[in-house]
This record gives structure tokens, sequence and C-alpha cells, in this order.
């Protein structure tokens, strides 16, 4: 793959509802072990429609492919497409949540703990409960 762009994006409906169809298309592959159920698809429309945080996205060759989404401290999101992963683009977006420094990922997300821990993040010992029986693990960056 060709370098990849990280740019904070504009706060406009056209970058929400890009953001709402990356992140479905990333989920739906990547927590197929996690959940049997269908895509919330309207709650996540709404969830990026009223989001008020920074959204940077990561493009290759004009095309959007992934994106990382903060507020203060804490980043709430980062997904990449299927197409891209592996291939730099999630150490690119976490490098640009600048300030970020503690984030939440799925227990049962071996693939993104490890991607985590690799850039030097670690679990915090806080576990919350979300999605029915699904766990989350707090992680918080060890390096300054």
């Amino acid at each position: 793959m060709t370098p990849v762009v990280v740019e904070v994006a504009p706060s406009t409906l056209a970058v929400r509802q890009l953001v709402a169809w990356i992140h479905e298309e990333s989920v739906v592959e990547a927590y197929a072990h996690i959940f049997t159920d269908p895509f919330p698809r309207e709650e996540t429309r709404q969830r990026w429609n009223s989001y008020t945080g920074t959204i940077a996205l990561a493009s290759h060759e004009g095309t959007a492919v992934g994106f990382v989404a903060w507020q203060d401290s804490e980043v709430e999101a980062l997904y990449v497409l299927p197409s891209a992963a592996g291939c730099g683009v999630g150490g690119r977006l976490l490098d640009a949540a600048v300030g970020a420094t503690r984030l939440w990922v799925l227990e049962d997300n071996t693939h993104a703990r490890r991607f985590y821990e690799r850039r030097g993040w670690s679990p915090s010992g806080h576990i919350r409960q979300q999605y029915g029986p699904v766990r989350e693990l707090e992680y918080v960056c060890a390096v300054a």
C-alpha cells in the first residue's frame, strides 16, 4: 500500500456518514466471533451524527480507509477497513489522537488488544460490562 494520509476531518454530515460506514464495515468482520446480533446500523448513525469530539480520517489514494475519534483524553473509536488492515493505518491513526491516554477495548478482541499493547498501551485493571455479557477493558498509554 502506498503512503496513507491522516488528517483531522471537518465536522460535516458527509464525514459523519463516512465514519458510520467505516465503523460498520470494520466491525462486522472484526467482531464476528463476539457478536451474533445484526449490526446496530441506526444507533451507529445516530452516534456519529451527534459526535462532538475530534475525528481524523486515514485515506489511501483519495479513499477513506479508517478513522480515529477522540475527546479529551479518551480514544472513543479506531476502525480500519478490512482491506487496509495490517498496512500501518491503525498506528498512524492512533498517533493522530494527540492527548489521548486511555481507551476501552473488547476483552475478546485479542487482535485489537495486541495492536494497542505493541504500541505501549496496557490494561489498567478497570473492566466494564457492555452490550449484554460482553466486557471491555480499559487501556492506558504507558508511553509519554
